[in-house]
């Protein structure tokens, strides 16, 4: 257990060893990590304490292995420094970076300069985010992120059960789901803020049911601002940018966004099911999709509203599809 202090552990990158760490509740610690490899046995391997506010410094090459970081509803996390992190998810309901799917999280920030990335597997998993966010949410600030969820129900950037407040700013952001529920970067159920800007992000799947950025069942506002989006999707049923049951409204501005998606019934910009009002008002869009079914603009209640920018739809791709029998 740390109290309040500054502390360094000090590992050797190629030996794991089982080991938890401990934050007090109401700590503040500054802890510089610098070649760990640990395994929690039974639980999340470094567990903030209630009220506690961790500092954690990345130096060198950084494991943690089965469950990753517990940032509980009234704790916050901030990881800075050079170094990296990966953290191995290989438990049902596991801690990437927040809580459990069934739990809510505090405020994370993400301010390293090297790159941190959770790779989860399981039934019900969660990469970044949780349950839901009761803090000042997840910001990425100047981080190179890679995430990967595999799992029956996915979240692999945001919240399963309830609100998610996302905050994405000079970043490189990579984001893979496979699995039956697959959801990138939102939330589930609850309602969602999402805010890119300056950033990277590449977002792929391969699934049944999909919500690239936006919502699966809930409600999401979303603004992507100055940045660069790719996307290679696949699912049976799903929506790139927008939502799957629930609304969505997201915005692009002076952004460069390469769409594609391929499966049986495909949504390009809007809503599959529910309704969404998707707006353009600068930079470029390039979009086209690969299905039996081609929603390129979204269902009857779904509304794509241009109001500058360079605009390319394409009703049919010239791609070949993965399965092309």
């Amino acid at each position: 257990m740390l109290p309040q202090g500054s502390y360094q552990f000090v590992g050797e990158a190629s030996h794991t060893v089982d080991f938890t760490i401990y934050i007090a509740n109401g700590a503040k610690v500054q802890l510089t990590v610098s070649d760990i490899s640990i395994k929690g046995i039974a639980e999340p391997t470094i567990q903030l304490g209630d009220a506690s506010e961790l500092e954690l410094i990345l130096e060198g090459e950084n494991t943690l292995h089965k469950e990753g970081i517990l940032v509980p509803a009234t704790a916050s996390l901030t990881v800075r420094g050079d170094g990296d992190l990966q953290i191995n998810n290989t438990r049902n309901y596991a801690v990437g970076i927040g809580s459990a799917y069934n739990a809510p999280y505090g405020t994370i920030s993400l301010e390293s300069g090297g790159k941190v990335s959770i790779s989860a597997s399981g039934e019900k998993i969660t990469c970044l985010g949780g349950g839901w966010s009761v803090g000042a949410g997840i910001r990425v600030d100047g981080t190179s992120l890679d995430l990967v969820g595999n799992g029956v129900s996915v979240v692999c950037f945001g919240s399963y059960a309830g609100a998610a407040n996302i905050s994405v700013r000079n970043a490189d952001i990579n984001v893979h789901g496979d699995g039956n529920e697959v959801m990138l970067i939102g939330s589930h159920f609850g309602d969602s803020m999402i805010s890119a800007e300056a950033s990277r992000i590449w977002l792929t799947s391969a699934c049944e049911q999909l919500t690239g950025l936006g919502t699966m069942n809930g409600s999401a506002e979303a603004v992507i601002s100055g940045c660069t989006v790719t996307t290679d999707t696949h699912c049976d049923r799903g929506t790139v940018f927008g939502s799957f049951d629930g609304k969505a409204d997201p915005t692009f501005r002076d952004s460069k966004v390469k769409l594609y998606g391929e499966g049986c019934r495909v949504v390009g910009f809007g809503s599959l099911n529910g309704s969404c009002t998707a707006k353009v008002e600068s930079g470029e869009i390039d979009a086209s999709l690969l299905a039996v079914e081609v929603l390129l603009i979204g269902n009857e209640r779904s509304r794509f509203v241009v109001t500058g920018g360079n605009i390319h739809l394409a009703q049919n791709s010239d791609h070949t599809p993965v399965s092309p029998a």
